[in-house]
């Protein structure tokens, strides 16, 4: 179960012991637009207090860019921290969407996913 306020999502469902690497993805489907990741961070951290933040260019953020508007634009990216005794992460990034259209497009046209691997 993922439960979600205005600052941070929970998980509390199967154990795990490590967070393997995180991946974020960016889309944009059926529509003239762009989603956009900039400014991205994750900070991982292990019970006995050893931490490591890994910072991502905006060069290399993600970006689903549909100058098209048929198909769908995706990109992807995975952050994979150096030491594998972490099981907490916290990941903050800036998100932009935009489309020059006129109409607004679907709900899911525009969107991004932060998805943990854990072992």
């Amino acid at each position: 179960m993922i439960a979600v306020d205005t600052d941070s999502a929970q998980y509390s469902q199967d154990a795990f012991s490590r967070i393997t690497r995180v991946q974020l993805q960016a889309a944009a489907t059926g529509v003239h637009g762009e989603m956009q990741m900039r400014s991205i961070s994750a900070a991982f951290a292990a019970a006995d207090g050893s931490t490591e933040t890994v910072v991502v260019p905006d060069s290399s953020a993600p970006a689903g860019n549909n100058s098209t508007g048929s198909g769908t634009a995706a990109q992807a990216i995975q952050i994979t921290p150096f030491s594998a005794n972490y099981d907490s992460v916290i990941v903050n990034m800036q998100v932009r969407l935009s489309s020059p259209q006129t109409t607004l497009p679907a709900p899911d046209s525009l969107r991004g996913g932060i998805y943990v691997f854990a072992a």
